[in-house]
């Protein structure tokens, strides 16, 4: 009897030495309830700050990246002055490489266009005299009537569009050759002189 007890002992015993840690591991694999909860908790808290701060684009926002001066007028309202008078605002608060920096960044963002502008006429003339040469050939090699009208209704619509989209370029020119001149000028007033301030002429050949 003695010798069965101690038998059923040490079985019991080694049962629980195989199980014991299999049990710790489980203890330790599974987060507690407190723990759950916690990041339950932040989880929570970081959607609700989430939503308390949306990220919205404003104007404002488009017009600081921009730049700090104002943007230049294409239209008939001519607005030289009110860019000159924040060139002079800003130099009042910052030093000259500051200042001509913010200068030159306007003058460039304008310069590409007036640039565009006048590349794109160039090249819209250049493509009309090119199709009006190749009219006159097909008319040379195919003289049937009914080809050459065809020819020459192309060409006069071809010519109508062209003129519109070289009428808007004229007036980007116009209107930023004239900004350029007052602001350079009017800048002067401030002792500001710098010689990259370059205008296209409008034929797109050199500059002054």
């Amino acid at each position: 009897m003695n010798l069965r007890k101690k038998h059923t002992s040490i079985l019991l015993a080694l049962l629980f030495a195989v199980l014991a840690p299999v049990t710790r591991a489980q203890q330790d694999s599974e987060p507690s309830s407190d723990n759950a909860a916690s990041l339950a908790q932040i989880a929570k808290e970081s959607k609700k700050k989430a939503a308390a701060h949306p990220t919205v684009i404003t104007d404002e926002d488009i017009n600081k990246k921009a730049g700090p001066l104002p943007k230049l007028s294409l239209d008939e309202k001519d607005n030289s002055e009110e860019v000159v008078q924040a060139v002079a605002d800003y130099q009042a608060k910052h030093n000259p490489d500051e200042t001509e920096h913010v200068v030159r960044d306007w003058y460039e963002r304008y310069d590409d266009m007036l640039a565009t502008a006048l590349r794109e006429n160039s090249q819209t003339t250049q493509r009309r005299q090119f199709t009006t040469s190749s009219g006159y050939w097909i008319c040379q090699n195919v003289p049937t009537y009914e080809n050459c009208v065809e020819r020459r209704n192309e060409e006069l619509r071809g010519s109508l569009d062209d003129q519109s989209s070289m009428r808007d370029n004229f007036r980007v020119i116009s209107r930023v050759q004239q900004e350029f001149m007052a602001v350079r000028s009017g800048l002067m007033r401030y002792n500001l002189h710098y010689s990259w301030f370059k205008i296209r002429n409008a034929n797109g050949v050199g500059s002054f």
